[in-house]
């Protein structure tokens, strides 16, 4: 996830110094080697601030969307390269998706999106 997309995901809690931050997402693979790159160099910049453990299993880009859709309380966010159908937004209305990649996987141009909640505060675990 870009470090836009990691700030758009701390800004939705209220941190103090010392706070641990968890986030867990799973979904697609081809983004993860560009997720863990980012979340390195988020945690680098801003590691006097606040302590970022940001998880991200590599289940498919199906699996992930199916995960937080089913079990919403298993996930911060999932990454996918297909969109959420409309009748999955109005049954979880606080899903919204942002794409963050765009790649070349074997000749064929993918997207990834990234699937977040909308209300985040009561879904992450922040440890004093």
């Amino acid at each position: 996830m870009s470090t836009l997309a990691l700030l758009s995901l701390a800004a939705c809690i209220r941190l103090s110094a010392g706070d641990i931050v968890d986030l867990r997402g799973a979904g697609a693979s081809f983004p993860s080697p560009v997720y863990t790159r980012w979340t390195s160099n988020y945690k680098s910049l801003r590691q006097d601030h606040v302590a970022l453990n940001v998880a991200y299993d590599v289940i498919g880009s199906g699996a992930g969307k199916k995960k937080i859709l089913d079990n919403p309380d298993s996930l911060e966010y999932a990454g996918s390269d297909s969109f959420i159908a409309d009748e999955d937004y109005e049954e979880n209305p606080t899903l919204q998706m942002y794409p963050v990649i765009a790649g070349k996987p074997d000749q064929m141009t993918q997207l990834v999106h990234l699937v977040v909640r909308k209300s985040m505060p009561g879904r992450l675990s922040v440890k004093p």
